[in-house]
């Protein structure tokens, strides 16, 4: 990052609090996605996938041949639109949550 442009005004760098403010949403909300997506599969499909270590979509109908198939796990397009959705889901709720801890810090 440049702090200083000829023939403009020098800015102050972001400090360690900006920076944690401004990524820790992100690296939050990948981990409660990765954590939660399994689960949340099976309360909204009812496929039988789990918690990742209680082995994940080792149990997920997807696996036996009869219909119905859990639809993130048989169909890539909707397990990417599901995974992205989670995604951010999660990242609103920890920039939320971010957001309120950094102005409740400031005070």
């Amino acid at each position: 990052m440049v702090d200083h442009v000829p023939g403009g005004p020098s800015r102050p760098r972001a400090g360690r609090g900006a920076l944690l403010t401004r990524w820790l949403p992100w690296i939050l909300a990948a981990g409660l996605a990765a954590l939660t997506g399994h689960p949340i599969c099976d309360a909204v499909f009812d496929c039988g996938c789990t918690w990742p270590f209680a082995g994940a979509a080792a149990h997920c109908n997807v696996r036996t041949p009869e219909p119905p198939n859990c639809p993130p796990c048989s169909s890539a397009p909707v397990g990417i639109v599901f995974g992205l959705a989670l995604y951010a889901g999660w990242w609103g709720v920890a920039r939320a949550g971010v957001a309120l801890a950094a102005s409740a810090s400031r005070r």
